[in-house]
């Protein structure tokens, strides 16, 4: 029988125990909750042990964060594969992104917001921005333009890509922060499909040539 206040051997794997600790933290708590003494007292280790498998909680959330990266990039690829014609395509990713960014805001703020500056450290994270935002890109034009190696000559022929995401991502701010508000799914959608089909399709211009032109 074990002493009183004896902490028990955990059995699991500590390092994926975390991640997952830290994963039911984001998924219905917040981003901030995620703490060291926090994850390891959910899992049974002590908060050393942790610094056995991270190095510290910024490289959690950089593993965390590229997780939903690459999860969101299945969502938004499957949505776009249900579809055929190009500009259909991008609605129905760009819809995707933004039903995921009001679901799941804890998640979005971890992929894009104010940690985003520490996690580009981590080539685990890197790697999962990098692709998706080269899949998102590549669609978009058609072709394969991106190139991660060039980043020079990449920013020069993604710029239409580079405005798509800056859209979506305020949009998906706008969204979480309550600035813009929807009753129902389907509203999401049509506003989603008209900011995008104001860049897409030259709409901002046409309304204000008489200001802009």
């Amino acid at each position: 029988m074990q002493g009183k206040g004896k902490r028990t051997y955990h059995r699991g794997n500590v390092r994926e125990d975390l991640l997952s600790a830290a994963e039911d933290i984001l998924d219905t708590e917040s981003l901030e909750s995620i703490t060291v003494r926090r994850l390891t007292s959910t899992i049974g280790v002590t908060p050393g042990n942790f610094y056995n498998h991270f190095e510290n909680l910024n490289e959690l959330l950089a593993h965390l964060g590229a997780k939903k990266l690459r999860a969101m990039s299945a969502r938004t690829e499957a949505a776009r594969n249900r579809h055929r014609k190009p500009i259909l395509r991008l609605r129905a990713a760009a819809r995707e992104f933004i039903h995921l960014a009001a679901d799941q805001p804890q998640a979005y703020q971890l992929m894009f917001g104010h940690l985003v500056a520490a996690l580009n450290q981590y080539p685990i994270y890197l790697d999962a921005a990098e692709d998706a935002f080269e899949a998102s890109v590549n669609d978009l034009y058609g072709e394969p333009v991106y190139d991660r190696n060039d980043r020079k000559a990449s920013h020069e022929r993604c710029v239409h890509g580079y405005a798509m995401f800056a859209l979506l991502n305020g949009l998906a701010r706008d969204v979480i922060d309550g600035l813009v508000g929807f009753s129902s799914p389907e509203e999401i959608d049509q506003f989603t499909d008209a900011v995008l089909d104001s860049l897409l399709q030259g709409r901002a211009f046409r309304d204000l040539e008489h200001r802009l032109g």
